[in-house]
């Protein structure tokens, strides 16, 4: 309330003056008022410490200008136009770090939107930012008998190995291509620049890989490469990952054709 007070002085001062000389006469005994409240509002509004020493030689300017103004001394200059230019570029730097950090953040809420929160491979929504051409291979797969887990172990031994796959996909996929998960045991990996050969013996691997969890895992998977659309290349893999698990269930030594 008192700050506020203060703004009114300048207006009273206008009010009660008998003339211009009397007016500029009072401004200049009472200059220290503009220049309190503009200290207190530099005070508030300064939280990057990193600015400290041009914030500080705004204050001392302003403080050289008032003594100046109420006892002129010779050969002095007044600096608070020097002062406000280095204000000018602490505002600059400040906004540059608030533009900076809003980008970080918003490229980590973005990256949320697309990342899956259980296993932190991509989610279903990535799809429709990838562009593709006939050179990628599209591998669906899902983790068989995940039902049967978790009644058996329980959700918890489930996630974990959902989680278990994703880490070993992780490991053994380059950084290039897309691991996604479409929901439940459902995922999809599109290998950038690949073939049907190269991404099938990358695939028993993984799949032997995958036995080293505390209860053995396997997968069933369909792999095409990329031709039309997404939605058609899915569920060309659809077929071929459904005819595989129909072959693992008969015997545990198919080995995917």
């Amino acid at each position: 309330m008192f700050i506020k007070s203060l703004a009114f002085i300048p207006i009273i001062f206008y009010l009660i003056s008998k003339d211009y000389y009397q007016l500029m006469n009072y401004y200049n005994l009472f200059s220290w008022i503009p220049a309190f409240l503009l200290i207190y509002i530099i005070f508030i509004y300064n939280k990057n410490n990193k600015y400290t020493i041009l914030f500080s030689f705004l204050v001392l300017t302003i403080i050289n200008d008032l003594i100046l103004a109420n006892h002129p001394i010779k050969n002095t200059k007044f600096l608070l136009s020097y002062g406000i230019f280095s204000y000018t570029v602490f505002v600059g730097l400040s906004l540059i770090d608030e533009i900076r950090n809003a980008h970080i953040k918003i490229k980590e809420i973005s990256q949320k939107v697309f990342i899956d929160p259980l296993t932190g491979v991509y989610n279903r929504y990535i799809l429709t930012n990838i562009e593709l051409n006939e050179n990628d291979v599209i591998v669906f797969f899902d983790l068989n008998d995940l039902k049967k887990i978790n009644n058996k172990h329980g959700h918890k031994t489930g996630d974990e190995a959902l989680i278990f796959l994703a880490n070993t996909l992780k490991g053994f996929l380059r950084k290039d291509d897309y691991i996604i998960r479409l929901g439940g045991d459902e995922f999809v990996v599109i290998m950038r620049n690949c073939n049907i050969s190269k991404s099938k013996e990358k695939f028993e691997i993984i799949q032997k890989h995958l036995k080293e969890f505390r209860i053995s895992l396997s997968i069933s998977y369909g792999i095409v490469q990329y031709k039309d659309s997404i939605e058609k290349s899915l569920k060309r893999a659809d077929k071929y990952m459904y005819r595989m698990k129909s072959s693992m269930k008969k015997s545990k030594s198919y080995k995917y054709k």
